[in-house]
């Protein structure tokens, strides 16, 4: 399986897909059918300059969909495909340009790509392409697991170490009035540091879960549309 085609086939259906220069690919920019629900097909703003975080009235950072991370996430799927058809395979047969343009009806395609696969692939069932859903689903949390991990080690080591630092440097200061403008100094520097490291891992954090609850609701709604139109 190339590399990529899952990514292309899943995120065109309901994200604008952007250059590095943050620019919309041609041929992209208006969505293209989606295959997913109505209320994922609501466009979805691109993460926001460090710095300038979406805040919510209750002070919580508004997480925004990750373009590079949600490819990866596609990669992680792509590469974890399990043996055989399933979902996978099932929805890019479904999402192919030549069966679009003769299948415009997105249920009637999926219908069509099912039959079509099982005819040369009798052990898919609609069983098989919902179990591999879940399977999908747990890879991708672990996949969150892991990362967040990651992002709670960068936040010791960018926040909380320098924060205690910050700490033991104004205790310090109070003992040694003689350093007192340098560790002054000190604390402003760091100060700003931090407040600049905790923005920054907060937004990464925010948009990081933002792209995960994204990419597993679109993979739960798929299953619980496929779930009413596949038959067995």
């Amino acid at each position: 399986m190339a590399k990529g085609n899952f990514f292309k086939t899943i995120a065109s259906a309901f994200v604008e897909v952007q250059d590095e220069e943050g620019q919309v690919n041609e041929g992209q920019s208006t969505p293209p059918t989606s295959i997913v629900s109505p209320v994922m097909a609501t466009p979805v703003q691109s993460a926001p300059v460090v710095g300038q975080p979406v805040v919510n009235s209750d002070g919580t950072i508004q997480g925004q969909l990750d373009n590079k991370l949600f490819e990866q996430l596609c990669e992680v799927v792509e590469e974890s495909n399990i043996p055989g058809p399933d979902y996978v395979e099932l929805t890019k047969a479904a999402q192919n340009d030549a069966i679009k343009a003769v299948i415009p009806d997105e249920n009637a395609r999926f219908m069509t790509a099912y039959i079509s696969i099982k005819a040369t692939a009798p052990q898919l069932t609609k069983k098989v392409v919902l179990d591999s859903i879940d399977s999908y689903v747990k890879i991708l949390e672990n996949e969150r697991k892991n990362g967040l991990d990651e992002l709670h080690t960068k936040w010791v080591e960018n926040v909380e170490n320098p924060e205690n630092e910050v700490k033991a440097a104004q205790e310090e200061i109070v003992t040694l009035q003689k350093k007192l403008q340098d560790k002054i100094q000190f604390v402003a520097e760091q100060k700003t540091k931090i407040a600049n490291a905790k923005n920054e891992h907060n937004i990464k954090k925010a948009n990081f879960n933002y792209t995960f609850d994204v990419f597993v609701k679109k993979l739960l709604d798929d299953k619980a549309r496929l779930d009413s139109i596949l038959q067995d």
